[in-house]
C-alpha cells in the first residue's frame, strides 16, 4: 500500500484461482457472511467498501487500485464549494490517471454555477446490474477532478434551500453501478464495475465493491462476480 497524505483504500480480492492459496494463506482482511467467490475464473471480484464523508473541511479523497498492482485507477472525491450564500457539493468516482483508466459517462450542458453561463460536464453514468461494460459504450471519459468534470452529481444550495440538482442519478438512490476500464501493466484494457452509495445531500460517498474480467478488451455485465 503507497504511503499518501490522503487515505488509501486496501483492498481484498477474491477469485477462483486464488481460493486453494487462500486455504491455506490467512486472509489479510474479515470477510463477511455474504462476501462471494467469483463463479467465474476470469472474473476478479473485488471488496472495497470504502465511505467519505464531507463535513465542510477539505476535499476528502481516497484512490482505488482495483486490480492491485501497486498503481491507482480511480479516486472518490468529495468536496463543498461555498461562494456566499450559495453551497455547490460535488462527489464522485474519477479517473485518477488519465492515460491508464476511464470511466462511463454522459454529457450534460447546463449552468452549473448558478451564473447565467452554460458549459458542457462530464458525468458518471448510472448503470443497472446486468448492463454490458465494453469498448463499444459512447463516452469513456478520463478526465480527473477538473472543471470538466461533474462526476455523480453537483448540489447547489441557497440559503439552505436545494436550487439545483445536476445529474442526479446517485444522490439518495441507493446503491448504484458505474462502469470502469483501466489498462494492466502491458497497456492492455480490462472492463469492470464499481458499486457506489451516495447519500441525498451529497454529502457521503461509499464505493461498496466492484469486479473487472481479467481477460483484456473482454466484456463484463455490470454485477457479474
Amino acid at each position: 500500500m503507497k504511503t499518501t497524505t490522503n487515505k488509501k483504500t486496501k483492498i481484498a480480492q477474491y477469485s477462483v484461482l486464488a481460493l486453494a492459496a487462500s486455504a491455506v494463506l490467512p486472509v489479510a482482511c474479515n470477510k463477511d457472511d455474504d462476501d462471494k467467490v467469483t463463479d467465474d475464473p476470469l472474473i476478479t471480484y473485488v471488496k472495497i467498501d470504502s465511505v467519505l464523508t464531507q463535513t465542510d473541511l477539505d476535499a476528502q479523497v481516497e484512490y482505488i487500485d482495483l486490480n492491485n498492482d501497486g498503481i491507482d485507477d480511480f479516486r472518490m472525491y468529495t468536496d463543498v464549494d461555498s461562494n456566499s450564500s450559495k453551497v455547490k457539493v460535488y462527489s464522485g468516482v474519477y479517473a485518477d490517471n488519465t492515460t491508464r483508466a476511464a470511466i462511463l459517462s454522459k454529457k450534460i450542458t447546463g449552468d452549473f454555477f448558478l451564473d447565467g453561463s452554460t458549459s458542457d460536464k462530464y458525468f458518471n453514468l448510472a448503470k443497472n446490474s446486468g448492463d454490458v461494460v465494453n469498448a463499444s459504450q459512447s463516452i469513456w471519459f478520463n478526465g480527473k477532478v477538473s472543471s470538466e468534470v461533474g462526476g455523480f452529481t453537483q448540489i447547489f444550495t441557497k440559503a439552505g434551500v436545494t436550487v439545483s440538482d445536476q445529474a442526479g442519478d446517485f444522490a439518495g438512490k441507493g446503491d448504484k453501478f458505474i462502469g470502469v476500464r483501466f489498462k494492466d501493466g502491458a497497456s492492455a484494457n480490462h472492463y469492470g464495475w464499481l458499486k457506489v452509495n451516495l447519500s441525498a445531500n451529497g454529502r457521503v460517498l461509499r464505493v461498496v465493491d466492484g469486479a473487472y474480467h481479467v481477460t483484456p478488451d473482454a466484456e463484463i455485465k455490470v454485477g457479474a462476480k
